[in-house]
C-alpha cells in the first residue's frame, strides 16, 4: 500500500469518527432522542339498558351490532344488561331474544366512540325501529349496516310518529323517549315505573284491537306519511266481528238531499255496539253474524255490512215505502295529506245522464291522474274494451276542507264536490267522492294489476247489493262462486255461481290494469247459453270490496247497474 493512500484512509476514518462524536470544533453533546408517537386513545362504548315486554325479560340473550364491533350479554332478573364493545362506535342496533321466544329490537343513533349509553329494548322501541328504518325490525337487525342506519333526526321523527299513533288509544308518550329514558320493568318484588306502565298499556290495546305488535310495525312501515292508518287498526274491535272497530266514521250518501246528512260523522263504540250520530241521537247495532249488523227505528230498517278493511256498506229501507232504499258508505275517519291522492286511479262513477234526475243514472269507468298538490292533470272516460278518451279542459283540484273535514273538489274557484280518503293498514287507499250538483258518486282505487290469479276450486263467499239506473236498489243477498278453470296465458278465470249455477268468465287486468271484464251474453247455465250483461269490475284492492258496473251509455236505466260485493269473513 502506498503511503499517500494510507494517510488518506486514516483521514477519512478520523473525520467519520469526529462527526459521530459531535466533532467539528464544538462541545461534545449527544443528539436529542426522537419524541415517541403516543398510541391512539382506547375507544369503547358501554351499552346498558332494560329489556322488557312489560314484565322484565330475565335470562334473555341480548345481541348488539355497532359501527366497528359487536357484543352480547344475558339479562338479569330485572331485565338489565351491560355490554362494553372496544374499537366500536355508534350507531348500534339491538336485539333481545327471551326464553319464551319473544324477540324485540332497538337502536341508538349517533357517532360517539366513547362513553356509556342507555338503550331500552321493548315493544315501544320495536315500533320506533320499524318507523325509523322503514322496514321490519328483524330485517333491519339481520342486515344491519352502520353507514345506512337511521340518524338522530330520523329516530326523533319515528318517536313522534309512534307517539301520535298511540295517542289514539290514550297512551300518552308526551316528553317520553322510549329508547333512552329510565325504565324499571316489573319483576318479582318490583313494580314497574311509569314507562313500564305505558308498555303494559300498549299490550292491552293490542289485545283489545286483536292486532299484533308485528302487524302494528308493518302498518308503520307501510304508512310513512301519516300515522292515521296505524291509529285505525289500534281501535278496539267488536266481540263478534274483528273488522268492526270503535271510532269515527264518515258516512257518505251522495243521493241524500239534506247536506247535513250527506257526509255526516258517526261515532261507534264497538264494545257496546252503540253509535252516536252527529245530531246526538244513538242507534244500537244488532249482530246478525259474519260481520253483518242491523239497526231499526220508527222510520227505517238498516243493514250494515263490514268489509275486511273496516269499511261500512249500509243499506237503509223505509218502513212505509219499501221502494225507498238508500246506500251509504262509511269510511273510518282519517286525517291524510292531499299528496296521498297523487297517482293514477281507476274510478267507478254512478251518474245522472241528465245531470238532475236520479231515474236516468248509468255507470262508467274513468281514469284520473292527480299530482301531489291535488290537481287533476288528466281525466279519461272509458267504455268497455274501447280506448279511454281524454276529457278536455281543467278537471279541478282537490284541496283540504278546513271546515267540514275531508277534501273539496274545486273547479274554477267553486266547490263542486267533496271527497274522502281512507287507507288500510297496508297503506292501500280508496276514495269516495260526491258531486254537489247531481249527486253523482265516484269511487277510486289506484291503477295497478289485480295480481295473481285464483286457483281452481277457490270459493268466494260474499254479500252483494245492486243500484239500478231507475233509482231502485236490490237488497243484500248472500252469494258464493267457485273457480272452475284458470287460463294463465290469457289471464282469464271461469267461475260458477252457487245460487243458479251460472258460469261466466272474467278477463283479469282487462281492458286495463286493475280491472276485470266480462263480455256480453258470454254466460251459460247447465251448458246452455244465458244472457248476461257486459260488465267491468273494479276490485277495491285491500278493502275486501268489488264494484261491478254495467257497460253501455245507451243502456236503459232499468238495466244499468252498480253492484257492490263485500267479502265475508274467511275469504
Amino acid at each position: 500500500m502506498s503511503k499517500s493512500l494510507s494517510v488518506l484512509s486514516f483521514a477519512v476514518a478520523l473525520a467519520a469518527t469526529l462527526t459521530a462524536c459531535g466533532g467539528g470544533g464544538g462541545a461534545d453533546t449527544a443528539a436529542p432522542a426522537p419524541t415517541p408517537t403516543p398510541p391512539p386513545p382506547a375507544t369503547s362504548v358501554t351499552l346498558t339498558g332494560i329489556a322488557a315486554r312489560g314484565a322484565a325479560l330475565a335470562g334473555a340473550a341480548v345481541n348488539i351490532k355497532c359501527a366497528g364491533g359487536s357484543g352480547s350479554a344475558t339479562t338479569s332478573v330485572s331485565g338489565a344488561y351491560t355490554v362494553a364493545i372496544t374499537s366500536a362506535s355508534l350507531p348500534c342496533a339491538f336485539q333481545v331474544t327471551g326464553t319464551d321466544g319473544t324477540v324485540l329490537h332497538s337502536l341508538r343513533a349517533g357517532t360517539e366512540n366513547t362513553g356509556s349509553f342507555n338503550v331500552n329494548i321493548t315493544p315501544l322501541t320495536e315500533l320506533v325501529v320499524a318507523s325509523a328504518a322503514a322496514t321490519a325490525p328483524a330485517t333491519f337487525f339481520s342486515g344491519y349496516a352502520a353507514a345506512s342506519a337511521p340518524n338522530a333526526a330520523a329516530v326523533t321523527q319515528a318517536i313522534a310518529s309512534v307517539r301520535t299513533a298511540l295517542a289514539s288509544v290514550t297512551i300518552d308518550l308526551s316528553g317520553v323517549n322510549p329508547i333512552s329514558d329510565t325504565l324499571v320493568a316489573a319483576s318479582a318484588g318490583t313494580a314497574g315505573n311509569a314507562l313500564d306502565q305505558k308498555i303494559d298499556a300498549l299490550g292491552a290495546a293490542l289485545t283489545a284491537a286483536q292486532t299484533t305488535l308485528a302487524q302494528l310495525s308493518t302498518a308503520l312501515v307501510a304508512n310513512p306519511t301519516s300515522s292515521a292508518p296505524v291509529a285505525t287498526i289500534l281501535q278496539p274491535v267488536a266481540g263478534g266481528c274483528a273488522w268492526l272497530r270503535s271510532g269515527k266514521y264518515r258516512m257518505i250518501n251522495p243521493s241524500e238531499p239534506d247536506p247535513l246528512w250527506r257526509a255526516h260523522v258517526l261515532d261507534l263504540n264497538a264494545a257496546t255496539l252503540k253509535a252516536t250520530l252527529f245530531d246526538g241521537s244513538v242507534v244500537t247495532f244488532t249482530d246478525a253474524g259474519s260481520c253483518k249488523f242491523t239497526t231499526e227505528d220508527a222510520q227505517e230498517r238498516t243493514t250494515v255490512v263490514v268489509s275486511s278493511a273496516g269499511v261500512l256498506m249500509v243499506q237503509s229501507q223505509s218502513k212505509t215505502n219499501a221502494a225507498d232504499v238508500n246506500v251509504t258508505v262509511g269510511l273510518p275517519e282519517q286525517s291524510l295529506p292531499v299528496a296521498d291522492f297523487a297517482g293514477t286511479w281507476n274510478v267507478a262513477i254512478w251518474q245522472s245522464a241528465s245531470g238532475t234526475s236520479l231515474t236516468d243514472v248509468y255507470a262508467e269507468t274513468l281514469e284520473i291522474t292527480l299530482n301531489s298538490s291535488g290537481a287533476i292533470t288528466s281525466l279519461s272516460a272509458c267504455e268497455g274494451l274501447s280506448a279511454c278518451v281524454v276529457e278536455p279542459g281543467n278537471a279541478g283540484t282537490i284541496t283540504v276542507s278546513a271546515t267540514d273535514g275531508g277534501f273539496n273538489l274545486v273547479d274554477q274557484g267553486t266547490v263542486v264536490g267533496r271527497f274522502f280518503l281512507f287507507k288500510n293498514a297496508a297503506g292501500r287507499p280508496v276514495f269516495v267522492g260526491a258531486m254537489n250538483e247531481d249527486g253523482s258518486t265516484l269511487v277510486g282505487t289506484p291503477k295497478q294489476s289485480v295480481g295473481a290469479l285464483p286457483t281452481v276450486g277457490a270459493v268466494s263467499q260474499f254479500r252483494e247489493l245492486s243500484l239500478r239506473g231507475n233509482d231502485t236498489v236490490d237488497l243484500w243477498v248472500d252469494q258464493s262462486s267457485t273457480v272452475t278453470a284458470v287460463d294463465a296465458a290469457t289471464r282469464s278465470v271461469t267461475r260458477m255461481r252457487a245460487s243458479d249455477s251460472r258460469v261466466d268468465t272474467l278477463g283479469f287486468d282487462k281492458p286495463r290494469d286493475g280491472l276485470r271484464y266480462r263480455a256480453a251474453n258470454s254466460c251459460t247455465t247447465n251448458g246452455s247459453p244465458t244472457n248476461c250483461a257486459q260488465t267491468a269490475q273494479i276490485p277495491l284492492q285491500g278493502m275486501g270490496i268489488t264494484l261491478s258496473l254495467s257497460v253501455g251509455l245507451t243502456m236503459p236505466p232499468s238495466q244499468s247497474f252498480f253492484n257492490i260485493s263485500v267479502g265475508k269473513p274467511g275469504n
